[in-house]
């Protein structure tokens, strides 16, 4: 799955068009299948879609993270 931003020149005005799809093959033709229009969604939201496909991490603001913390060198053992 991907992001596809299309922008379309009519005149002077510019129509942009933002759509969820996936490519597949289909007897050595590679064809495209629209999953959803994400026309209508704010710019930064469609950023974290394609974030998201490409495998990022992402944290929720304001949510503590706690991470355990041990001396150094007392992971090692001492025989």
């Amino acid at each position: 799955m991907h992001v596809v931003t299309n922008r379309v020149r009519r005149g002077e005005r510019v129509y942009t068009s933002t759509l969820l799809r996936r490519s597949y093959r289909e007897g050595g033709v590679v064809r495209k299948e629209t999953l959803a229009n994400l026309s209508h969604l704010p710019e930064e939201l469609i950023e974290l879609i394609r974030g998201a496909l490409r495998g990022q991490r992402f944290v929720v603001a304001g949510e503590e993270r706690s991470s355990a913390r041990c001396r150094p060198g007392m992971w090692r053992r001492r025989f």
